[in-house]
């Protein structure tokens, strides 16, 4: 065994006073769990003087041998009992290695070597060692590292191993100083009283860790499951760290590497004393996470992931945090400090932060791109959902729902230069100042989102849905305030700066002062719809009408010449009407329609549905108010008068549909293009002729989850509990399959699916 640091790699010169057999491998079989040294090493015989083949007396002989060689090991408990001073070459106290080894074992259950508590159990000085299929355990190294095993030189692969209750200053269960592999083994109640409870690499080599459990491993300093702090690739595939502890970083630390990506791994419940207790990388190169899950970690500062690359880029993706939590740090469930950050198709769920910032996530880089991201039901100080600051920040199809703030912004918290918010829904959340949403900084881009039913409360309770502040001209279009609460002011939107809003929807939002907006600053508010019962629905500086504006009550103050106050916009209530986000669908009769500004009308509305379209059926196609535009679903109906509840002056009488086209008898419309849709399946031959039909089929399961949408609130159910838009969702793709199967039994097979596909969505509909 060699004392002393390994970290200052002072290796001794073993010189081998038995001449060196020639470079061919060989293989020692051992038959003995005896602890004996062998008789005469380095004659090539693995033989103690009982003639027994013994792992200390295997080991020797390989010593001799120039080469790789195999050591296989049987069941049994192999007892490591010959103590000894430090040596390096095997004949007491650890394994010392010194040429190139496998020690191969029967499996992890039935090959165990013991080291007693009292020495380390293998010390590799060799250029390659591999370990598979046997537990380590018992292995006691200190004061020294690598409590069972320590790679001093060389690489190290480790297969299918269990190292258990192994103990050293650095590197509780295992210390490599160069290039490391650790594939489907298991680190079990290891302990260092420094770095890596389970495992710690330095040097320059690269780390691959595949399939690997980490459970209950403990480091006084970093890192209670593994410490990697070498200069090469770091690569983690598939492994659980599962209720380690230490004072910084309770799972794993990575740093200093140049590259380190991680997936399919799971953090469950690991603790710092300090900081990060999940896992933790701090370095100067590139960081990729996907399909990876942090559950339950705790630190005071920063709870499940904490990521410091300050040349990054760092990419999350496929990935879920929860019930995370942290007392004063930032990032409750995920903390990334670097340049470039991409964070996509992530779940962030009932995080806490107590006192900082960024319950679910908080990011700080130059740019930041969310995209598909979930924040719910966390909560911290300031930014509940999300906490974001940074040069550039995009939020594209985010969800932040049901988040709390103590101060600031319990949905989400933007602190950029230049800010978008894109197809995004911020809903149900609670906070001091913009209960919703607080964007703070250069400009605002915001589009296509809804902000519904949040809250500000307490003595800075101004900006229930959002609070925006700006020092560049911003704009909001196609975006829907709905149900928001202001405690002060502003309950819909609270604003100072330049703000133009263009086809937005305030629908009941409530405050004492300006309970749909209140203007700090200067605001353009153009076809735009201000609906609600409350008193007052603007307040502060007088509002810019930017025209075509509809405000139910006439409390903004609108004067433009095509302005309409104390109208009522005759909106439904907020559902889903298509489209990522939740919205306000004007009724067929509302003045909204083909009301908008001619001018300047957005490509397409909130749903990103084609702007403008024939509303009214008057001929002509204008731009609606508000962020929807109603879709006329019968605009060439040769009996349209009068627009009706349905689109349609007249019944559409013809329920075999030769023109296509709804009928104002809803219910009924929706069982005709059901019985006509099995009436062309039941007919259906698989013969090329039929293309005609199959197209017509097509048509009608193209336009169902339409149909349903346009008309969810009028449709009669005749079951309650039946959710329409969904089965009308499943009848499409088995409908539209019938049309590409092959005469014969596939054929057969896709008309029965699709016929029972129509009958359930058939079911569910009253008859008219």
């Amino acid at each position: 065994m060699m004392r002393g640091s390994a970290a200052l790699c002072a290796v001794a010169v073993v010189t081998l006073l038995v001449a060196v057999r020639p470079a061919n491998a060989d293989t020692y079989t051992v038959n003995s769990t005896a602890d004996d040294v062998d008789a005469a090493p380095g004659n090539g015989v693995c033989a103690t003087s009982s003639g027994t083949c013994t792992l200390r007396a295997a080991v020797q002989e390989a010593n001799l041998h120039a080469g790789p060689d195999i050591v296989t090991l049987p069941a049994g408990i192999f007892v490591l009992a010959l103590p000894g001073p430090g040596e390096d070459a095997a004949a007491t106290g650890d394994l010392d290695v010194l040429q190139p080894l496998d020690i191969n074992g029967a499996g992890r259950e039935s090959t165990i070597i013991d080291g007693l508590k009292s020495d380390r159990i293998l010390h590799s000085l060799t250029t390659a060692l591999a370990v598979r299929d046997l537990t380590l355990r018992h292995g006691a190294a200190a004061p020294n590292p690598g409590g069972a095993l320590l790679a001093q030189t060389g690489t190290l692969a480790i297969e299918r191993v269990r190292f258990e209750g192994n103990s050293a200053t650095d590197g509780g269960a295992l210390l490599a100083l160069d290039s490391l592999t650790i594939s489907d083994s298991v680190f079990d109640r290891n302990s260092a009283s420094g770095n890596g409870g389970g495992v710690i690499q330095t040097g320059s080599g690269t780390l691959t860790l595949t399939g690997t459990t980490f459970t209950s491993n403990v480091s006084v300093v970093t890192g209670g499951a593994l410490v990697t702090v070498a200069t090469g690739a770091v690569t983690v595939t598939n492994c659980m760290f599962s209720s380690n502890l230490a004072s910084n970083f309770g799972g794993l630390f990575v740093g200093a590497t140049s590259a380190f990506s991680m997936s399919g791994t799971t953090f469950d419940r690991n603790r710092a004393v300090t900081t990060a207790g999940g896992f933790g990388y701090s370095g100067p190169g590139t960081v990729s996470i996907t399909d990876t899950k942090a559950l339950g970690n705790f630190a005071p500062n920063g709870g499940g992931g904490y990521i410091t690359a300050p040349t990054g880029p760092v990419h999350v993706s496929g990935s879920e945090f929860s019930d995370n939590s942290t007392l004063s740090g930032a990032g409750g469930g995920l903390l990334v400090t670097t340049t470039d950050a991409t964070i996509q198709n992530v779940q962030f769920r009932r995080n806490a932060s107590f006192t900082g910032a960024g319950g679910g996530l908080a990011v700080s880089a130059t740019s930041i791109d969310l995209a598909d991201v979930e924040a719910s039901e966390n909560s911290a100080a300031s930014g509940g959902g999300l906490y974001l600051a940074g040069t550039n920040v995009a939020l594209t199809r985010v969800r932040a729902v049901n988040n709390g703030g103590t101060i600031a912004s319990g949905g989400v918290f933007v602190g950029a230069t230049s800010a978008s918010i894109t197809d995004s829904t911020i809903e149900g959340n609670v906070g001091g100042q913009g209960g919703g949403l607080i964007v703070s900084g250069g400009s605002l881009v915001m589009t296509n989102s809804t902000l519904s039913n949040n809250r500000s409360v307490g003595p800075v309770a101004l900006g229930g849905g959002s609070f925006i502040s700006v020092a560049s001209p911003s704009t909001l279009t196609n975006v829907t305030f709905s149900g928001n609460v202001a405690d002060i002011q502003g309950g819909g939107l609270q604003m100072i700066g330049d703000l133009t809003l263009r086809n937005v929807t305030f629908a009941d939002n409530t405050a004492p002062m300006g309970s749909a907006i209140f203007n700090g600053g200067t605001l353009t508010l153009g076809s735009s719809i201000i609906a609600g019962s409350a008193a007052s629905h603007c307040a502060g500086a007088a509002i810019t009408s930017g025209d075509f504006n509809i405000d139910s009550n006439g409390t903004c103050g609108l004067a433009g010449g095509n302005d309409r106050n104390n109208v009522d916009p005759q909106l439904g209530s907020l559902a889903d009407n298509g489209g990522p986000t939740f919205t306000h669908l004007p009724a067929s009769t509302s003045p909204a329609i083909d009301g908008g500004n001619p001018v300047g009308c957005p490509a397409t509305d909130q749903r990103g549905e084609t702007r403008p379209t024939d509303g009214n059926g008057d001929g002509s196609s204008v731009c609606d108010v508000g962020a929807v535009e109603f879709l006329d679903l019968c605009p060439t109906d040769p009996a349209k008068t009068l627009p009706g509840i349905c689109g349609c002056g007249v019944a559409d009488t013809d329920a075999a549909l030769p023109n296509g086209v709804a009928d104002c008898l809803i219910n009924g419309e929706l069982k005709a293009r059901l019985a006509r849709a099995k009436t062309i399946i039941a007919g259906l031959t698989g013969d090329p002729s039929e293309t005609a039909v199959e197209s017509e089929l097509v048509d009608i399961a193209n336009g169902l989850g339409t149909y349903v949408k346009q008309f969810k609130t009028q449709l009669v159910l005749a079951d309650p509990k039946a959710k329409l838009d969904k089965l009308a969702k499943k009848t499409k793709k088995p409908v539209k399959k019938v049309t590409k199967a092959k005469a014969g039994k596939k054929l057969a097979k896709a008309k029965t699916k699709a016929t029972m596909a129509l009958d359930n969505l058939d079911r569910a509909v009253a008859p008219q």
